[in-house]
Order: C-alpha cells, then sequence, then structure tokens
C-alpha cells in the first residue's frame, strides 16, 4: 500500500469519532465482509457499536451487503488494508485471538467457520499469544473438511498453517 493512498484514506478516517476508528479496527481484523450481530459480539456494547456502525454508514465507510442484511461490507479494500496495517502487531494479534473466541462461542460448525478459527488462532500467534493449541486444532479441523470436499490446496494450507503452529 503506498503512502499517498494510505494518508489519503487516513485524513477521511480522521473526522470519525475515536469510536467509530476503533469500531472500523476491530472490522479490519474480521475481514472485508462483517456481520452486524458478530462485531457487536466481537466488541461488547451494542449501543456503541451502533452508533459507530451508523457513522461509519454516514461516511460512507461501510456499506450494506446486498441481499445480506445484517452485514457490512468495506466501501473498498483499501479502507480495510490501511486500518488493518495501522494496528501495532500486538493489537492486531489480540484482535485475531478475540475474534477467534467469538467464533468459537457461535453454534455453527461448517469448514469455513474451522478456516476462518484456523485463520485467527494462527494470527494470534504473531502477536506472541499462547494460541498455539487452537491454532493447531482449528487448522486440523479445517483441513479434515477440505479433504472431505475434496479440496487439497485448501486442505494443503490448513496442515501447513497446523505446522507452523507447532514451532
Amino acid at each position: 500500500l503506498s503512502n499517498g493512498i494510505s494518508h489519503a484514506i487516513q485524513r477521511e478516517l480522521e473526522p470519525l469519532s475515536a469510536n467509530c476508528r476503533e469500531l472500523l479496527s476491530v472490522a479490519s481484523v474480521i475481514g472485508q465482509d462483517i456481520p452486524i450481530r458478530f462485531l457487536r459480539l466481537v466488541c461488547g456494547l451494542a449501543t456503541e457499536v451502533d452508533e459507530g456502525v451508523a457513522e461509519a454508514r454516514s461516511a460512507g465507510i461501510l456499506v450494506d451487503i446486498l441481499g445480506n442484511s445484517g452485514s457490512l461490507r468495506f466501501r473498498h479494500a483499501l479502507f480495510r488494508e490501511t486500518l488493518y496495517q495501522n494496528l501495532t502487531l500486538i493489537r492486531r494479534a489480540a484482535l485475531h485471538r478475540q475474534i477467534g473466541q467469538a467464533l468459537e462461542s457461535a453454534k455453527e460448525t461448517n469448514i469455513v467457520k474451522f478456516s476462518e478459527l484456523a485463520y485467527h488462532f494462527s494470527e494470534a500467534l504473531h502477536g506472541g499469544s499462547s494460541a498455539h493449541e487452537k491454532a493447531i486444532e482449528y487448522s486440523s479441523l479445517a483441513a479434515e473438511y477440505a479433504l472431505n470436499a475434496l479440496a487439497y490446496e485448501e486442505a494443503s494450507k490448513h496442515y501447513q498453517r497446523a505446522v507452523e503452529a507447532m514451532t
């Protein structure tokens, strides 16, 4: 990401409240698509989340996903990337761990969930987190689901992630 683009995006984010910028930082770690209910689960206070979401929508940073009510998307991937890159490594890893824990509490069990859990707990390791066991467990589960779906490249990626978490 070039400095010029990053600075332009940061200037667009500057007028937003601290609450909204924090919410957007958390959303950047969740991913390009953000279910509002999941954002509430990760961030806590629903009122603050709703206010931050309304402000981000009003500023045009987050937009509704057509056909998927209750989910938002960054207007452009560069917003997400800039917000994500501006997080310190320790803060980013802590948010990945927090998001992983929130995903664990969800009742769904499918390949997408295991893949997301594997990703977030593996990324949590970069900040010195002790999430090795969870990264290994979910990477292995995601790999098994991928193998059963005959998605061999995906399985290989998850097994590699599990091996990296062991070291």
